[in-house]
């Protein structure tokens, strides 16, 4: 993220930050409604860290014998921060479930910098993930692996333009691994 040196980067930087606080707000308020979407991240997320890596099954949670038809990016991230945190994994689940709405904000933020002066990329990033019926939709249940992927690929495409107006291999390199982080 690329703030400037006058007020304009002081209206954007706080426009972004309470749009982060907002999301972050997600997770301190409670418990997220226990919907089919958010009880399947926690209970991949929970399978694992009781595994303490990927594990080959989704036993003894369910009676399936594979694991990994759902990608598990989002997932070992939350179970990644219980590990190394004193959080359960319904809460790190919780906890990157804001995140990765924070990250929308801030992806976008980034694409529209290329094109705008930051307090009116960062107006726009706020009110583009905000305002829109998408992806409110998805807070708090629905895909919110598909929206970390989105995030990646808004990122992939801000390093693309990047690439084209500037070509090196440090921006080619950071469009591919944005890009391909996004099917994980």
């Amino acid at each position: 993220v690329r703030l400037g040196t006058n007020h304009e980067s002081a209206v954007a930087l706080v426009a972004l930050g309470l749009a982060v606080a907002l999301r972050l707000a997600l997770y301190w308020r409670g418990p997220l409604a226990p919907m089919g979407d958010m009880n399947m991240h926690c209970y991949l997320t929970a399978l694992i860290v009781h595994a303490d890596g990927v594990p080959s099954s989704q036993r003894p949670l369910l009676p399936i014998d594979h694991f990994g038809a759902y990608p598990p990016a989002f997932h070992a991230l939350a179970a990644l921060s219980s590990l190394v945190s004193s959080l359960s994994a319904a809460d790190s689940t919780r906890l990157w479930v804001a995140l990765v709405f924070s990250l929308v904000t801030l992806a976008l933020y980034t694409l529209l910098r290329l094109f705008f002066s930051p307090a009116p990329a960062a107006l726009a990033a706020v009110l583009a993930s905000f305002v829109p019926r998408q992806p409110q939709d998805q807070v708090g249940g629905g895909p919110v692996p598909t929206v970390l992927a989105l995030v990646f690929v808004i990122l992939g495409l801000a390093q693309f333009l990047r690439w084209v107006s500037r070509p090196s291999v440090r921006t080619a390199a950071a469009c591919g691994a944005f890009t391909a982080a996004s099917i994980l």
